[in-house]
């Protein structure tokens, strides 16, 4: 079937007019797995056991841990090199031109290298104190005025969310103002990227 299965997906984001429109995909690609800019999901909360909370937490990204994204060796600058070509290969593959798909591996890890720079190490994730940031859900969606964490949770058909654990909130503020600041042909790159990464490799084409 090649691209088939995957098309309507494609077709969705790049159907985006706006980056208005990105909560009620990101929802939907998330009820796919597909995690796109963020991790969601639900745990106890930390200061009480009896109690199930929403989590945000920051996106596990193409490379294992923010460092390959910021290393300068020799070694680790070969490895993005071959990661940048992975992406644009993938592209080329989705039936981009050479030149576009270059661009477009280019954008992906430019923006996934802005995300890690957001983001908490391996190391500093093994602090439970400093994952643990319960905010109430009007608060934290005023924040991000770049993206509408309340849509986003109407659109994933969660039961009613009053307050969350925010276990990144550096991650998200810097999320917020990447939105703000890259364009929506960027970010529909980025997410075509995200979408085929997070499939299983048995079901792509070869």
């Amino acid at each position: 079937p090649g691209l088939k299965p995957l098309q309507s997906l494609l077709d969705r984001i790049d159907a985006l007019k706006s980056k208005n429109e990105l909560p009620e995909l990101i929802a939907y690609l998330d009820s796919i797995g597909v995690n796109a800019l963020f991790a969601f999901g639900s745990d106890q909360d930390f200061k009480d056991a009896t109690q199930q909370i929403a989590v945000f937490d920051q996106l596990e990204l193409g490379l294992p841990e923010k460092g390959y994204y910021q290393r300068t060796d020799e070694k680790s600058v070969k490895l993005r090199n071959q990661y940048q070509a992975h992406i644009a290969r993938t592209f080329a593959l989705l039936g981009e031109s050479p030149s576009q798909a270059a661009k477009d591996a280019e954008t992906v890890v430019k923006l996934e290298t802005a995300l890690a720079g957001f983001s908490l190490s391996n190391v500093e994730r093994r602090d439970p104190a400093g994952m643990y940031h319960k905010m109430d859900l009007a608060k934290f969606d005023s924040t991000t005025p770049s993206f509408s964490f309340v849509r986003f949770l109407r659109a994933a058909h969660t039961p009613a969310v009053e307050s969350l654990n925010v276990t990144t909130p550096a991650y998200f503020a810097g999320l917020n103002s990447l939105l703000a600041n890259n364009s929506l042909d960027g970010w529909k790159a980025y997410l075509r990227w995200a979408l085929v990464r997070h499939l299983p490799k048995t079901a792509l084409p070869e």
